[in-house]
This record gives structure tokens, C-alpha cells and sequence, in this order.
């Protein structure tokens, strides 16, 4: 298979580190001197030219009619784009480009070609972390859909509950893992303790299947629900702000609203 690579960084090269013998592979790069070195190193590189891939003389010189893949990995966006669009009218059915800037979406989105957002995914994946480091979200497509594994945990109040009624409008249980043992739920599966929920729905999943099912950590405290309201007296001076300062605090902690 012909595959033509623009931009020799990280990426391409670790893509590189993973094709074999039967991919022939033209690199494209304005710095010639990463060129020597990646050629001499992976010997699906059959070939390498310098210059700016987003030029469509240089296209044409690295043989992009030939190619049945097309990757736009270099570090700009307009230049993606450029690369892109020659390539599907050059009538390249597999097209690949890193979009780094959200904004720009659109206009790949416009010519029809698959889209790696490095930043947007990324930020995504810090952003989960920091509301639970035991969540995984993944997305699927381009950002249309999300994949989530979230542990049950010690929870008494779905604890027995059925797992097919607690299924909401815009996601759905898939799969459950229960004893290191993949399952898919039936009408009488119930949730257990240690259970890790394997989800699919649409993009903002973590916050709408958590909040249902409260499938993670234990909220304060669960008696009374998640809200917590402080009555402050008028004109509180230093005794009401310490009162307001440790509802914040208390809030920050425990993860109630």
C-alpha cells in the first residue's frame, strides 16, 4: 500500500514504528535533516523529498496520484487543510489530518476528510481526569458519540437495581465487567458493588450518566441529596466568612453542588 506522510514529527514517527515491510511509505518534510534520519530508520520508507507539502507542485512531485493514503501530520492547520483538499481532488479516498485548533473543524469537515484533534482531545482527557482519575472516556467518530468505563464502587443506592432501567435518552449500559468477566446486560441484570459500566452516548456522557446514577464517589451525605445551601445573616463580618469559606471548601471536597 502507498501512503504519504506530511510532516515528519512524533507522530509520523511512531506511525512509522509501526508499519511493516508491505506499506510503501514517501515521507514529506521541510526539514531535510529529520528526512536522512527517519529514512535510514524504518524501512518502509521508500522514499523522502523536502519541502512544503502544502504546495501542490511538491504534492505532485512526491507521486500523490499514486497514493491509496493520504496523512496531513504536519504542525499547522492551514497547511492540513491545503494538503487535504488537494488530495480529495486529487480523488484520494483515505485522507487523515491532525486539526490542532477546534475552530477549523468546520472546514475539513467541509471536504469530507477524517480528523485527529490532538489539543481538543487531549484537554478532554486531562478535563476527565481531574473530575475522576478511575473514568475513562474515549470519543468515537468525529466527536459524535463517547465511550466510557466508569466504576460502580460501594454504592447503596443503585445497588440491586436493575441496570436496563436505568438506561437515560441519550446513552446506554453496553457491557458490564463484573469478576474480571465481560457481560452484556440483560432485562434482570442488576448493578453490584466493584461492577465497571461500559457506556455509550453522546458527547458529555461522563456528566449525565454520573449524575444519574451516581456511579462513582459517594456525595454528602447521600440522606439529604447533593445541594448544599449555607444561610448567611446580613452583614456577616469575619464569622460569616468563615462560615461561607468552609461551605467552599466542604464543596470543593466532597463534590457536592
Amino acid at each position: 500500500m502507498n501512503i504519504l506522510i506530511c510532516g515528519a514529527g512524533y507522530i509520523a514517527e511512531e506511525l512509522l514504528k509501526r508499519l511493516g515491510e508491505t506499506w510503501k511509505v514517501t515521507l514529506m518534510d521541510k526539514d531535510e535533516s529529520i528526512l536522512r534520519d527517519v529514512s535510514a530508520r524504518f524501512v518502509c520508507v521508500a522514499r523522502v523529498l523536502g519541502g512544503d507539502a502544502s504546495s501542490p507542485v511538491a504534492l505532485e512531485k512526491a507521486g500523490l496520484a499514486e497514493q491509496d493514503y493520504v496523512l496531513a501530520l504536519t504542525r499547522d492547520d492551514a497547511s492540513n487543510l491545503a494538503i487535504a483538499t488537494f488530495a480529495r481532488d486529487e480523488g484520494i479516498r483515505n485522507i487523515l489530518s491532525l486539526v490542532y485548533d477546534s475552530k477549523h473543524l468546520p472546514d475539513f469537515q467541509k471536504i469530507g476528510v477524517r480528523t485527529l484533534m490532538i489539543a481538543t482531545q487531549a484537554a478532554r482527557k486531562i478535563h476527565q481526569y481531574l473530575l475522576d482519575p478511575r473514568v475513562n472516556v474515549f470519543p468515537i467518530g468525529q466527536d459524535e458519540a463517547e465511550f466510557m468505563e466508569v466504576d460502580v464502587g460501594p454504592n447503596p443506592v443503585i445497588g440491586g437495581n436493575r441496570i436496563m432501567e436505568a438506561q437515560g435518552r441519550e446513552w446506554r449500559v453496553v457491557g458490564v465487567l463484573r469478576e474480571d468477566r465481560l457481560m452484556f446486560p440483560e432485562d434482570e441484570t442488576v448493578f453490584r458493588p466493584g461492577d465497571r459500566l461500559l457506556m455509550l452516548g453522546r458527547p458529555g456522557l461522563y456528566e449525565t450518566a454520573c449524575s444519574l446514577l451516581e456511579c462513582t464517589e459517594a456525595h454528602f451525605p447521600r440522606t439529604y441529596g447533593h445541594d448544599l445551601m449555607l444561610g448567611m445573616l446580613a452583614g456577616r463580618g469575619e464569622a460569616g466568612d468563615a462560615v461561607l469559606n468552609e461551605g467552599l471548601h466542604l464543596a470543593q471536597n466532597v463534590k457536592i453542588q
